[in-house]
């Protein structure tokens, strides 16, 4: 399972997500996500994304059956063969030796994991042509402003985002 195409397409922590917040319909998966503010957060992503993410739970439910009792089910998404959770600090040494092992061969430049939650809101940014409001509700900002200040310069300058951005 790939944890950092879920950071990529959702702009979500991965540490800390349950099953229960996941909706399973047809041609996507909806991540029902709920921030400091209390409200629901859904986000629509790729079906070979859902795929990953049917085979991960499919997997944990293997663990299930191994492990049996000693099974400690926290109902996380990103867990450790028996259940436990995975420490954020854990993900990131993991992300930094797959850089080693496979990001240079890609020609891809080194990053912090947090920084692959960055390139999510900046890809959702592009993809709906500047729409700040809607970036900002899918992602979790608290105000389209900080999309507006953190995100806009994937248009260059503030001048050349699309007019709609700028409203609240």
């Amino acid at each position: 399972m790939s944890s950092v195409s879920y950071a990529i397409f959702t702009a979500i922590n991965v540490s800390s997500q349950t099953w229960h917040n996941f909706a399973f319909p047809k041609t996507a998966l909806i991540v029902k996500h709920y921030p400091k503010n209390g409200e629901a957060r859904i986000n629509t992503i790729s079906p070979a994304l859902r795929d990953e993410l049917l085979a991960r739970k499919e997997h944990i439910e293997r663990c299930k059956t191994f492990y049996g009792d000693s099974y400690i089910d926290h109902g996380l998404v990103f867990c450790f063969d028996d259940g436990m959770p995975v420490e954020p600090k854990r993900i990131m040494r993991w992300f930094s030796k797959w850089q080693e092992g496979h990001g240079a061969a890609l020609g891809l430049n080194r990053v912090v994991f947090h920084s692959i939650r960055h390139t999510g809101t900046s890809y959702k940014l592009i993809l709906s042509g500047g729409d700040v409001k809607a970036v900002q509700k899918e992602t979790g900002h608290k105000t389209a402003q900080i999309v507006t200040e953190v995100y806009g310069h994937t248009f260059g300058s503030r001048q050349e985002m699309p007019a709609h951005t700028n409203s609240n």
